[in-house]
């Protein structure tokens, strides 16, 4: 049935539901998912993971699809799975980051929900720590390698793009942008390209 990101990630569309959604935009694609948002600005609740696996088929960075799937609670990311896509004939741009207060997106803080696979932007964020501690899990541990904290406790994540050269506790990044995900219990950021570093 037909639904939008928003319903979807406020827990208005049941879990484990078959639902489509019309002309959304590809914000970010990794090796086994993709973001998606609607056109238009970025709002609160407006993202959604797509899980496809590694050999899953995934849309393009920029895309304008119709999507298909069914929602899935993965240890608290609300995320499609078994999804299938087509190209929408409908035209749109990438919109604009929604300019955000890191500590807001942080384990545990207000809109941590509400960011959760959101295309979003931070300011004048200092790295806080370069070595920050994995939660363990039963036999399973967080890697935590190439991932770094800024200011509040957002966690960086380099799924989607590794900054080179590394960042250093105490540096300043004036503009950090991304696609946010929900892993190990907290949003992770995760920078898409050198273009979404300002350092």
């Amino acid at each position: 049935c037909p639904a939008n990101i928003v319903a979807i990630k406020k827990g208005e569309v049941a879990s484990g539901k078959s639902v489509s959604i019309s002309d959304v935009i590809v914000t970010a694609v990794g090796v086994e998912f993709y973001t998606v948002q609607a056109l238009g600005p970025t709002v609160e609740f407006g993202g959604l993971y797509v899980f496809t696996s590694d050999t899953g088929t995934k849309p393009t960075l920029g895309q304008v699809i119709n999507l298909s799937g069914t929602i899935d609670d993965y240890f608290g990311q609300i995320q499609f799975s078994d999804s299938t896509f087509t190209v929408s004939a409908t035209a749109g741009t990438m919109p604009e980051p929604l300019v955000i207060n890191p500590a807001d997106s942080a384990m545990g803080a207000a809109k941590e929900k509400a960011y959760e696979a959101l295309f979003v932007e931070v300011r004048n964020v200092v790295v806080t720590d370069t070595t920050p501690t994995p939660l363990v899990n039963g036999m399973s541990t967080e890697d935590v390698t190439n991932e770094f904290e800024v200011t509040g406790g957002l966690r960086v994540d380099d799924a989607l793009f590794l900054i080179t050269p590394p960042v250093t506790e105490g540096q300043t990044l004036p503009v950090l942008r991304g696609v946010t995900r929900f892993a190990w219990s907290k949003n992770k950021l995760m920078p898409r390209s050198e273009a979404d570093v300002d350092s």
